[in-house]
Parts: C-alpha cells; sequence; structure tokens
C-alpha cells in the first residue's frame, strides 16, 4: 500500500526520508492470545446491559503502517487534557496516583527493576509531547529511566504529608516519563509508595495494570534476580494510529450526525446556585467530601436496576439527574461521564488514556414518577453507548458552545460508577495497603464518583471550591443518600412527593425562619402619645419651617383628628383617608391626626403622575382628602363629592372641635392603603393593620436600640411603603424626624450632608442613592451610627462601596454599621434584616426574619427545600396584610394558610435559598430570570463590574431584544468625563472580570440615569440601544490587526476575517488557539497566555492586546523535531 492511500501519523512534519519509510516500518503488529475476559473491569457505564457496538474496521491490528521514528499525532483526549494543562499550567488537576502504606522489609533496589520493567513495557509511560507544525504530538522515547526517589520522614504522618504534596506536584509533559514515583521510608518499619502519571499517559484502569505488573516483577525481581521480559504487545500509539483511521470513516462521521441531534435543545449549561460569586476565569481547585451508601442501599438498587431492565449505573445516575434538576432548577440537563473506550479485547492491557467524556442528555420534563425518570435515563444512555466513540474534543468542537473561561465547556458536572479497586498490589514479604489520593482539583464543577463493592458504595464529591463550600456539598450528598433510599424503597413513586428534607433539617430550617417570638406590641397612635406626655418639649420634627415638639405635634394631629370625625361621621367602618401634602410638619401631623381619628392613611406623593394619583384615589375609595389649596389643583378627587381638608386654609367658621372621646384603635383596624404596581397596569392597594405596623416598629426599635437619642432623616417618597419607618419609627422611639426634600428635586449628592448639618443618626436608602451618595459625600457624617439599604437587591460591589464609606467615618468604635433590610409592602415594610461586615465577597444575604416574622423559601407544591436550593419566597407571622383592597381574587392567589405554624402567608413572588450559614439569600424573581445563551445571568453583578471602572460614574443593565429576536443585554453608563470611552472600550475591561455571556452586547452613553420618584432605576425610561455599527473592514485595520487577520484566515481556513470577528464565532477550537499564539510569536516575538485568546475573542481586541505586549522575542527557543538516525 502506497504511503499516500493513508493519512500519515503526523499530519504534517515527517521529513520525505521518514514518509518513504513508512511502508516499510514494522507493518505488522503481534498478535496477542485473546484472553477469556479482559482484566481490567467491565464497561463500567451500563455494566451488564446488552448494547450493540458496531463493529466500524474490525481488529485494532489491522496490517497497516504504524509511524515513523515513534512520533505519533496525540489522541483528542490527549489534546484535551493538553489544553487544560496549557490553562492552569501550575496545577495538578490532571494527575493520576496511586498511594500504598508498606509494611515490612522492602527492597528499593527490585521495586526500581520493577518500575523499569513496567516503563520498558508500556510505551505511553516514555511519551513526551510537543507541537509540531502545529499539531500536538506524542513522542515515545525508545528508553526511559523511570527513578524511584527514596525519601524519609519521621513518622507515619509525615510520610503520608510529603506523599500529598508528590501527588499535587504539577507533571511536565515535555519531559519523559510523564510522573513521578517514590519510596517514603519512616523509622517506626513502615514506607509510603507513591506513583503518579499524567492523566494523558495513564488511565484509572492503567493504573490498575500497572499495579498487576509491578507486583509480579517486583516478585520476580525477589526471586530469580531481575523480571522477566514480555514480548511485543499492543502500544497505546497504536491505538492512536487506528482511532485516527477510524476517524475518517463514513460511520465516523454518523457518530458526530448523532451526538448533533441527540443534543439539540438541551441547554449548555447545568446552572448550579454557587456559595460563591462566580469569577470570570474559574481555576481548577478543588476539594472531596467522602460519604458511603450503606450495603442495603447497594443491594436495593441493584435489584431495582434488575427489575426494570436497567444497571446501577443508571439507577444512581437517574438519581443524581433529578437532584441536579431540583437543585439548578432545571428539566433539561447535560450530564457527562468518564468512560472506558476499552471495548476491545486486545486494548485490556493497554496503559494510556483510553478514555472519552460521553455526554448523556437527559430531559425530566414532565417525569412523574421515578421509573419513568429511570426509563428516560436508560434509553438517553443506550442511545449514548452506541456512539461513545466521538471524542468529547471534537464534539465540543462541532457544537461550538459559547466560550467561557467561567466554565467547562458543554459538560460542568459528571458522574462516574466504577466497580471497584481491581486487583490489589501484592509485593513479596509485605504487607500492603493502598490508601486513597487527592489532588486538591477538580476537572469540572462537580463530580460524583461512586465504587461499587459486592457490599458497599463508597462515594466521592470533588467540587469547585471557587464556588462552593464544604458544608454545601456535604448536604448534598446526604440529599442523595436520602433520595436514593425513598426510590429503591418506591420506585412508583411520583416524583413531586419525594421528600427533599429530612426530619433535622426540616428543624433548622424552621428554626432559621423563625423570628424572636415577643408579645404584642404598643400600637402606633397610643405610643406617639405615651412619648408625647412623657417628653412633651422634646423636638419631634425638623422641617424646613424650623422644629416642631411632641406637645405641639399632638395638640396638632388631635385637632385635626377631631375635625375629620366631623368629616366622617357618616362614613362606615375603617375610612380612608387620601394624605396629598408637601414634605412638612402637616404630613406627620396628618398622619398621626389620621391614625387618632380612626382612619387609614392613603400616602399620595404630589411628585406622582396627576393620572395614577387619581386612579388610587378612586380606587381606594376615599371618604376625605387632606391637601393643600396648591395641590388641590391636581383634581385627585371629584369637587363636591369627596370631602376636601386644607391644612393652609382654615375656614372662617372653624372653632375649636367638641371635646368628645377619640375612637379607640384596635390591632386589626387598617392603619394605611399602600398602593404598589400592579402586573395589569392597575395599581393595587395593600391593607396594613395596626398590629402589623406595630410590629415592625417595635422590632427596630429593640433589635437596633432606637431610643429617644436617634435622630432620622427621611428621604423617600411617601407613596414608598419605606418611608413609613422614617416617619414614625422616630415618633414610636422618642426620637426626630428630619424631612428632607422632595426625592424628584433633592440632589442625591446631597443626601449625606444633609445629615450631617442636622445630625442624623440613622439613614436609610435604597442601594443606587446610596452609592451615589457616598460617592459624592463631600464630608463626614460624624453623628451617623446605621445605615440601612433596601428596596432593591444590594450588590457586593455596592456594598463593599458604602462599607468602605461606613470605615472611613467616626473613630474605631464609632463608626455607622450597614444593614441590608428585604421586605415586601405586603408583609409591612421590612421582614428580614442582616448586618452586613467589612469583607463581603458575595452579594450580602438578606438575613434572618424580624420578631414575630416567620419565613420559608418552598417548592411549586408549597413544601420546604433544603439549604443551598432555591425556591419562592414566603412570609407569615405578624406583618402579614390584611389582603389588596377590593382584590378577593388577586388576595386568594397571593395570601395563602401557614401550613407550617397556622396563620397566613404571603407568596412574594421572589426566589431565595438558604446559606449554611443560616441567612437567607435573594435570588432573583419567579417572574424575571435572565438567561443569555442558556447562561443564567444577574444584571446587578455586571452593573456592579461597570462601577468598578475608574472613568464610570453610574451603570444600569436591563435584558432587550436583540435583531435576531434573542434576549441580550443592554449597558447603560454614566461616564465621569465629558467623552465616554467607546463600547469596545468598555467591552475590553469587562472582559478579565465577567463570563463572556455576560458581557453586554449593547453600551449607551448617558448624562444620568433615570429614577423613580422613591429613587429606584426607572428602567422603562431608559432609551433603546442603538444597533452596534457594523465591523471595520480591513481598509482601517492596524497592521496588527491585518497581521491577525492573515493568522485567522490560514488557521482557520476562512476566506473573509474582519477585525471586527469573533475567534470562537468563525469556529475556532482550543487548538487552533494555540496556534495562532505560536503564529503570533513567531511573526511578533510576543509570547501571550493561553486565555488570552479567550479573554480577547475579537481581533480587534486580541491585536490591541499584542500592541501592548512586551517583546519577549528569544525567551524561549523553538520547539523543532529532533533529528533521528
Amino acid at each position: 500500500m502506497a504511503a499516500g492511500a493513508r493519512r500519515p501519523a503526523v499530519r504534517r512534519g515527517a521529513s520525505p526520508r521518514h514518509r518513504d519509510e513508512i511502508p516499510g516500518r514494522r507493518r505488522r503488529l503481534h498478535r496477542l492470545p485473546r484472553p477469556a475476559r479482559p482484566r481490567t473491569p467491565p464497561d463500567q457505564t451500563f455494566g451488564g446491559c446488552d448494547v450493540t457496538r458496531p463493529d466500524l474496521t474490525g481488529p485494532v491490528q489491522p496490517e497497516r503502517p504504524r509511524r515513523p521514528e515513534n512520533v505519533v499525532a496525540a489522541t483528542p483526549v490527549q489534546r484535551q487534557l493538553w489544553f487544560t494543562d496549557r490553562l492552569a499550567p501550575h496545577s495538578p488537576q490532571n494527575n493520576v496516583a496511586l498511594r500504598f502504606w508498606l509494611r515490612g522489609p522492602v527492597s528499593a533496589a527490585a521495586l526500581q527493576a520493577a518500575l523499569d520493567h513496567v516503563t520498558a513495557t508500556h510505551e505511553a509511560l516514555r511519551t513526551c509531547f510537543g507541537l509540531l507544525d502545529d499539531e500536538l504530538t506524542q513522542y515515545i522515547r525508545p528508553s526511559c529511566v523511570f527513578p524511584l526517589h527514596r525519601l524519609t520522614a519521621g513518622s507515619r504522618e509525615a510520610a503520608l504529608g510529603l506523599a500529598d504534596r508528590l501527588v499535587r506536584e504539577p507533571i511536565d509533559l515535555a519531559a519523559a516519563p510523564a510522573g513521578r514515583a517514590a519510596l517514603i521510608e519512616t523509622e517506626d518499619d513502615g514506607s509510603c509508595l507513591v506513583l503518579v502519571l499524567h492523566h494523558a499517559v495513564a488511565d484509572h484502569a492503567s493504573l490498575g495494570i500497572i499495579r498487576r505488573e509491578l507486583s509480579q516483577a517486583y516478585r520476580e525481581a525477589i526471586t530469580e534476580g531481575r523480571p522477566a521480559s514480555g514480548g511485543p504487545r499492543l502500544q497505546y500509539a497504536d491505538y492512536a494510529v487506528w482511532a485516527e483511521e477510524v476517524r475518517r470513516t463514513p460511520e465516523f462521521a454518523a457518530h458526530g450526525t448523532f451526538w448533533e441531534q441527540e443534543l439539540a435543545g438541551f441547554p449548555v449549561v447545568v446552572e448550579l446556585p454557587a456559595d460563591r460569586p462566580r469569577p470570570a476565569r474559574l481555576l481548577p481547585d478543588g476539594a472531596t467530601h467522602r460519604f458511603r451508601l450503606p450495603a442495603e442501599d447497594a443491594k436495593g438498587v441493584r435489584e431495582l436496576a434488575r427489575s426494570a431492565g436497567a444497571t446501577p449505573f443508571m439507577v444512581y445516575l437517574s438519581v443524581f439527574a433529578l437532584v441536579l434538576r431540583r437543585w439548578a432548577d432545571h428539566d433539561k440537563l447535560l450530564i457527562g461521564s468518564p468512560v472506558s473506550v476499552r471495548t476491545r479485547q486486545e486494548l485490556a492491557d493497554v496503559v494510556g488514556p483510553l478514555i472519552n467524556t460521553l455526554v448523556f442528555g437527559i430531559d425530566l420534563a414532565g417525569a412523574e414518577t421515578f421509573m419513568e425518570v429511570l426509563n428516560r435515563v436508560r434509553r438517553a444512555g443506550l442511545r449514548a453507548l452506541a456512539h461513545q466513540e466521538y471524542p468529547f474534543e471534537l464534539l465540543v468542537d462541532r457544537l461550538a458552545p459559547p466560550r467561557d473561561l467561567s466554565r467547562s465547556p458543554l459538560v460542568q458536572v459528571s458522574f462516574m460508577l466504577h466497580g471497584g479497586a481491581g486487583e490489589p498490589l501484592a509485593l513479596a514479604g509485605v504487607e500492603c495497603e493502598q490508601l486513597e489520593t487527592d489532588t486538591a482539583t477538580a476537572k469540572q464543577e462537580l463530580l460524583l464518583w461512586l465504587t461499587s463493592s459486592d457490599d458497599e458504595v463508597d462515594g466521592v464529591i470533588e467540587y469547585a471550591t471557587q464556588l462552593f463550600s464544604a458544608a454545601s456539598v456535604a448536604r448534598l450528598a446526604n440529599r442523595y443518600d436520602r433520595l436514593l433510599r425513598q426510590v429503591v424503597a418506591e420506585p412508583n413513586r411520583p416524583v413531586r412527593d419525594l421528600d427533599w428534607v429530612g426530619e433535622r433539617d426540616r428543624r433548622t430550617l424552621l428554626d432559621w425562619g423563625r423570628g424572636p417570638q415577643e408579645g404584642d406590641a404598643e400600637l402606633v397612635p397610643d405610643r406617639i402619645l405615651a412619648v408625647a406626655a412623657d417628653t412633651p418639649h422634646r423636638t419631634a420634627v425638623v422641617d424646613r419651617e424650623g422644629e416642631l415638639g411632641y406637645a405641639e405635634l399632638v395638640a396638632q394631629a388631635t385637632g385635626l383628628a377631631h375635625r375629620l370625625r366631623h368629616v366622617l361621621s357618616e362614613a362606615g367602618p375603617e375610612p380612608r383617608v387620601g394624605l396629598c401634602l408637601p414634605r412638612d410638619r402637616w404630613l406627620l401631623i396628618t398622619m398621626v391626626g389620621a391614625h387618632l381619628a380612626g382612619a387609614a392613611y392613603v400616602p399620595l406623593d404630589p411628585d406622582h403622575p396627576p393620572a395614577r394619583l387619581r386612579l388610587i384615589a378612586q380606587d381606594a375609595g376615599l371618604v376625605a382628602l387632606v391637601t393643600t389649596v396648591e395641590l388641590s389643583a391636581l383634581g385627585l378627587v371629584t369637587p363636591g363629592g369627596t370631602p376636601t381638608l386644607l391644612m393652609d386654609d382654615e375656614p372662617e367658621d372653624a372653632s375649636p372641635a367638641p371635646p368628645g372621646p377619640l375612637p379607640q384603635t384596635a390591632p386589626d383596624h387598617s392603619a394605611y392603603l399602600m398602593y404598589t404596581s400592579g402586573s395589569t397596569g392597575r395599581p393595587k392597594g395593600v391593607v396594613i393593620e395596626h398590629g402589623s405596623l406595630a410590629n415592625v416598629m417595635a422590632s427596630f426599635r429593640d433589635s437596633q436600640k432606637i431610643t429617644g437619642d436617634d435622630r432620622f432623616l427621611a428621604s423617600t417618597s411617601v407613596g414608598f411603603d419605606i418611608a413609613g419607618l422614617e416617619l414614625l419609627l422616630p415618633l414610636y422611639c422618642g426620637g426626630q424626624v428630619v424631612l428632607g426634600p422632595s426625592p424628584r428635586v433633592a440632589d442625591p449628592e446631597q443626601l449625606l450632608d444633609l445629615a450631617s448639618r442636622h445630625g442624623v443618626t440613622v439613614l436609610q436608602a435604597t442601594p443606587t442613592l446610596l452609592v451615589r451618595a457616598v460617592r459624592a459625600a463631600a464630608g463626614p457624617v460624624p453623628t451617623l451610627t446605621q445605615v440601612w439599604c433596601g428596596g432593591e437587591a444590594l450588590s457586593a460591589d455596592a456594598a463593599r462601596e458604602v462599607i468602605a464609606w461606613c470605615q472611613s467615618q467616626g473613630t474605631p468604635e464609632r463608626r455607622p454599621r450597614l444593614y441590608n433590610l428585604y421586605g415586601p409592602t405586603e408583609t409591612t415594610i421590612w421582614s428580614t434584616m442582616a448586618e452586613v461586615l467589612p469583607g463581603v465577597e458575595a452579594d450580602p444575604p438578606i438575613g434572618r426574619p424580624l420578631r414575630n416574622t416567620r419565613v420559608y423559601v418552598v417548592d411549586d407544591d408549597l413544601r420546604l427545600v433544603p439549604p443551598g436550593m432555591s425556591g419562592e419566597l414566603l412570609i407569615g407571622g405578624a406583618g402579614v396584610a390584611r389582603g389588596y383592597w377590593d382584590r378577593p381574587e388577586l388576595t386568594a392567589d397571593r395570601f395563602v394558610d401557614d401550613v407550617f405554624a397556622g396563620g397566613r402567608l404571603y407568596r412574594t413572588g421572589d426566589i431565595a435559598r438558604w446559606g449554611e450559614d443560616g441567612l437567607l439569600r435573594f435570588a432573583g424573581r419567579l417572574d424575571d430570570q435572565v438567561k443569555i445563551h442558556g447562561f443564567r445571568v444577574e444584571p446587578g453583578e455586571i452593573e456592579a463590574a461597570l462601577r468598578e471602572l475608574p472613568d464610570v460614574r453610574d451603570a444600569a443593565v436591563t435584558v432587550r431584544t436583540g435583531p435576531d429576536g434573542e434576549p441580550t443585554l443592554a449597558a447603560y453608563v454614566v461616564s465621569r468625563h465629558e467623552s465616554a470611552p467607546s463600547p469596545q472600550a468598555y467591552r475590553t475591561r469587562l472582559v478579565g472580570k465577567l463570563p463572556t455571556a455576560m458581557i453586554p452586547s449593547f453600551f449607551v452613553a448617558l448624562d444620568q440615569l433615570p429614577t423613580t420618584p422613591n429613587g429606584k432605576l426607572n428602567q422603562w425610561a431608559l432609551p433603546d440601544p442603538a444597533p452596534p455599527v457594523a465591523g471595520r473592514d480591513l481598509a482601517s485595520a492596524t497592521a496588527t490587526e491585518r497581521l491577525l487577520c492573515e493568522i485567522w484566515k490560514d488557521v482557520l481556513a476562512v476566506a473573509v476575517v474582519r477585525p471586527s470577528d469573533d475567534f470562537f464565532l468563525l469556529g475556532g477550537n482550543s487548538l487552533q488557539a494555540v496556534t495562532v499564539l505560536n503564529r503570533i510569536r513567531s511573526r511578533t516575538g510576543v509570547e501571550l497566555h493561553l486565555d488570552v485568546v479567550f479573554l480577547h475573542p475579537v481581533l480587534s481586541a486580541l491585536a490591541a492586546r499584542v500592541d501592548s505586549a512586551p517583546d519577549e522575542s528569544g525567551a524561549h527557543p523553538p520547539l523543532t523535531a529532533r533529528p533521528r538516525s
């Protein structure tokens, strides 16, 4: 056969002389006798399942050329492993190891002889790697010494520590052997044997082969003086050549078509709720959690598998899929599984990475019982197994998922099941105990690895420590065990009836969700009257007219109450009085007066649109309106219809109201009616009772130790329910209210100046307002002791900025403390609270419930979910509103029975989860989750990253519909300078901070962000972003851009490349990225790390990176093929 009839083992680089020699070099591979059964464990994937695999090309050892001078193209799995090494060059993530404790006399010489024999037997152990004409290549050395290093340690503990360090040292693939061995001897007649190899030369089955052959060679070295030499055998390089030929067949191409169709429609991300914020680049730092499933569970799994026509692997995987479905809150999952490709007897004794990552596309939508889940997994597994020959690296290239350094492509979660440890190490005259090994790395975000024996199943969860805590993973293991027992006992049990929360967790969740239990609090009007009686001359209110004492406040409020009683004499129970007043003392007088009159007040902020105010007044059925002459022109009520009291125009015949008694206020009387936005566009009124209002006042008074010495700045619109805390809590505690100007005209930058001038001790604001204020603060606020932040999600970056400002105030003994508050209007202002401490990394938690408040995180069936899992947040207790005014159907839908403690619950529609610290964390809205290309995106995280940029004053990020109809991100940026940077400049700066999916497609420059009167971002006022300008052509390209266009065209084999093109969108893959960097280095002398292509995939951005890099030409010698005879 002519050399040109086949693709040579090395695509390019073999010299003409070598190509001429190919047909004559080792034309026949020696055929080994077929063993009765493989010595490696049977196919672990679906062991015992009758699966027909197509025989693509016959035996592995056909008569065909092998390779020139022991130079062979690397296999796809080797390329994948080499590439991950390049991304994290100092990580041992790809190390595989054996570690033994030896008792008895060990012959180091015999061990070295045995190790030399095994190395000589298996070419993979003599293989190193390098690039040859842009191709990753295996270089097989004819001979190689695998030295056994002899070390000493004082004790077993010290020896094991030293062994751990050896296991966790990275291995250089450019040198052979790609591994290390050591015998660590101790003083107590024990020693530790360590063998560490790179995964590119050995898989776990290879370790079993090495262990067996090492035992035999050691025995022969002891008894015969040296190990017996073996005959020629099949090598991994032979498999590599054969597999390359297979990949050129039409049958192999059909595998690719299958996978493209099989995984269509599956999200390429399994988004697991992490304990820590996802970094822009996920490092392979990891840890393990070990657990054991009892023998009865393993037995039950085997019996269930038998009865269902499945395998234990399928059962274990099905349970794992259910756990992930619940944890990630997604029905469609991609779960990887490293599988052996030793599907032929000839490969049983071959050392090398004969593995592949199989991807299971599991769709659990609508699966009602576990048996249905198991059947779906079984069918998906059998389909996948029939096409397991297709390498994972090629699958990633074919499907081309979005590349992102913050997660691995396509598969982030994997599952493995092994059938046992295999043959143990047996050294003559030595007792050998195999020990666990741990590289302290994680190849993926989460890997569940089960090892099954006859009696028990040992489990290991390997996890990324940048994302998950040890406590969360331990709970995950317990959850898996708990679910496994249930489905084994009742496989036909409905999935929705599975109990995810054990009794211990249930008690913990109920305890976390229950605030301090106290008696009924004194009602607000009663408490204000008592304060006025005790301290009549103390200042109650400070406004633009000066100060108002408690005695005068109560006198004015009482007089107004009598006037209101006269007006309301014909009204029914709980009349509703509208308040449309400027921000002065009359606002507080009227609020207190309405309560004393037995009425519920309805705040009408004059800064809000008149049409909305008229709609609220009409919907509330006001029986009276308190306003001013000027504001009466708004026409909120029908003239001659609803009585109107003008606070600045007392009628001529007004006389002191009759001294009759005012009505007694009861806890179940309505205190106010607060309107919030409705999804239909019609505002809905929330009825809050006096008992609920009193409870939140007493809760803050006691937990925050509010006293008569405290002074609050009231800066929030009265149309926002949190204004009630600023206005009434100081009066409830005998303190003072400083009425700030209208939020519509107030300058946020003057907020802290106002607080400083008036000696404010407590400040409450939304995150948006607070961040603006601290950035513009001109001086200190020495009296400030507490900052309460709520109304919007508080990001980690915003919290750090505010904390930094707080730390700059006062003295170490007296600095303001920051609190994150949460609560919907329907549960009376605030429901939970947590102090935000310095050093915050993730978005701050919303904390624990206030007094007499209960919170639960539940699933769709209103059952508790375990810690770490997300669900809807329900709130119960004393703060729950009566319901929606005149909206019985909506009330019945959102307010439900509390099946846990009795009473009523409000369904917030917010997503939350309990952290391992027992603190509640906000996770978004049920109806407003943002996903971009399958990635769950939090706009607040992007906003925080933008605000960190030195020339960005403020930023907001929203989701818009792109030109292709898909959701896309738009960033609105307020620059600190008159000339804002270009969108590309923003994009480039964000690349190193955020995952690729979180980089906005549009950047819009604004002078300032629009806000509502409540101080929140007004998203409706943000302009639509303009479509991006078409990419520049080569005519305006820089010299470096033109060079990169030339390189990309050649490497990617595309006809046209523009500076605006994205490397991966043009079809680039990881190995081609390496080729591009090598070409850049050879043409420019610039040495760039591999992750630069991921961080700057757009050509113009990469060119800018090249231009800004130092010239390092000559720093490294070129890698070339060595001369061979």
